[in-house]
């Protein structure tokens, strides 16, 4: 099998983006077909080889939440092929840099600046019971939010139960302190990220879901809310 050197790496690096670029997993093996190259093909450091490896969990369980006894097919996102082709030209560092796993001060800081940004009717979950079910479950789930309603932080609860649709409407809870808002909406974080093995990546592009949705709490509640 002939070996792709440095020389090869430009024309192969513009190719990446494509259907021929994936993680192949068959018997609990892991394999990188770049540019429709077997990763064996490549002239790679040890540490590229290390970086590889990473990123092929990244990919499997990130990027398609997949597992290595799965066998499939598994397709790279945005992150992953800038990922890759990092490595490929040797900035290990910077690649791993990109997919690693969020610290205690990742959530801190990214739960201050989205509270930082909250305007009138913003919103975003802290609490679902839906978490502990799968992706595709259609059931009731109880839910509670952080709002700002008339200018003040609130908790804000969605009268439902888990699996079950009760009869109380949505209500306001409590009004919040900016820390007591930031460590609910951290905390929620890191549960999302334990649950879908989140990186740095994918914290940093998390955006309020009032802003993801274009729906400000009362459009998401039908203007109940706003009775307490």
């Amino acid at each position: 099998m002939m070996e792709i050197t440095a020389r090869d790496l430009t024309h192969l690096v513009e190719q990446l983006s494509n259907s021929k670029t994936y993680v192949d997993v068959y018997n609990c093996k892991a394999t990188f077909f770049i540019a429709g190259k077997h990763e064996n093909e490549f002239q790679l450091s040890d540490k590229q080889k290390e970086a590889l490896e990473k990123l092929k969990e990244y990919v499997v369980y990130t990027v398609n939440e997949g597992a290595i006894n799965w066998s499939g097919i598994y397709r790279l996102n945005d992150t992953a092929y800038e990922a890759l082709r990092l490595i490929l030209t040797g900035n290990t560092e910077d690649a791993l840099a990109m997919i690693t796993p969020p610290a205690e001060e990742d959530f801190q800081k990214k739960a201050e600046l989205l509270i930082s940004i909250m305007g009138e009717g913003d919103w975003n979950t802290v609490s679902s019971s839906g978490l502990a079910c799968g992706d595709f479950c259609n059931g009731y789930h109880h839910e509670q939010y952080i709002a700002i309603l008339n200018g003040k932080l609130v908790l804000v609860d969605n009268g439902k139960a888990h699996h079950a649709l009760s009869f109380e409407k949505p209500r306001i809870v409590k009004e919040l302190t900016t820390e007591e808002a930031i460590k609910l909406l951290s905390d929620y974080l890191k549960e999302l990220t334990a649950i879908h093995d989140w990186t740095k990546a994918e914290l940093e592009d998390y955006e309020l879901e009032s802003s993801y949705m274009g729906m400000k709490i009362d459009d998401l509640f039908e203007d109940a809310v706003c009775n307490k």
